[in-house]
């Protein structure tokens, strides 16, 4: 949580010591899955990869608001599956499915992990299992989050998944790692942590697959922008990576956004970064300001 903040202010000397720990210090004591699902089904929780995950169970089915007998489960899937199954309020942009078909594996087949992280109309072309078709209410050009869903035993979702929520992989940590080496100037040395990533994926060294990058600052923070897509799309980093790169700081940053994801074409750069304050605080309080643009 210290390299996360770090981050976020850019500390990237700070961020790299924080993370230290964790990639050589006596905290280094984590690695990857061999199977990438391994990290959103309720069979292998707590794993090598996780750092921290909050617990979640079906051993209570109680209410699902906060009394005394709420239930322990996770209702998240419930709100995030496909139409038909589930409410589908948080939804994935198309263009994600078309990122993970950009580049092949070793063995020239589309990336495994896509087929772990999205329902989408061609799931079952691209790799024959689709538990929850026949259920499906879609478009040709939707997708719909898959990480935690229960697909693999049942076709249905509610509100008592017991699915572990992984709030931090070491997935994430390595290409943290490798953004922070990037930062500082050793581009050169921030390739094996990302390319321990690609591996597990089945996909080729960085510097074989773009040989241009080379120590480019630029050209591999480019590169390493689509990798924690790739990676961690559904897992609640993208807004914090958006900010962090400051993609919502210019036009032609937020340009690009924006032709991607809709959502943003009302963005007001220097405003939407942030939220009003309630203004009977701001009222209040001598010392506080209202943010900038309300």
């Amino acid at each position: 949580m210290l390299t996360k903040l770090y981050m976020q202010q850019r500390r990237w000397s700070d961020a790299k010591t924080a993370m230290d720990y964790l990639i050589t210090g006596e905290g280094a004591s984590y690695s990857l899955t061999a199977n990438y699902e391994d990290n959103f089904t309720h069979t292998t929780e707590n794993n090598t990869e996780s750092v921290f995950e909050i617990q979640f169970g079906d051993q209570r089915l109680g209410g699902t608001d906060e009394g005394a007998n709420a239930a322990v489960s996770n209702t998240r899937q419930q709100f995030f599956a496909p139409r038909g199954i589930g409410w589908s309020d948080g939804q994935a942009r198309y263009w994600v499915v078309n990122l993970f078909k950009e580049e092949p594996t070793t063995t020239g087949t589309i990336d495994e992990r896509l087929r772990h992280t999205l329902f989408y109309p061609q799931l079952e072309a691209d790799f024959g299992d689709l538990t929850y078709g026949r259920h499906w209410e879609w478009n040709a050009d939707e997708a719909f989050f898959r990480k935690g869903a229960r697909d693999y035993y049942r076709n249905n979702e509610d509100y008592y998944c017991q699915v572990n929520y992984r709030l931090i992989r070491y997935a994430d940590i390595l290409l943290m790692y490798a953004e922070a080496l990037n930062e500082l100037g050793q581009t050169t040395e921030a390739y094996q942590y990302v390319d321990m990533v690609r591996a597990r994926a089945n996909m080729p060294a960085l510097a074989t697959a773009y040989p241009e990058i080379g120590s480019n600052h630029d050209l591999f923070l480019a590169r390493l922008k689509k990798e924690r897509v790739l990676e961690l799309c559904g897992e609640s980093v993208r807004w914090l990576d958006l900010k962090r790169w400051g993609d919502l700081e210019n036009q032609a940053g937020l340009d690009q956004v924006k032709a991607r994801d809709a959502d943003f074409n009302n963005f007001v750069i220097g405003k939407s970064i942030r939220m009003p304050l309630p203004q009977s605080e701001v009222d209040n309080n001598p010392f506080m300001d209202q943010n900038s643009g309300y």
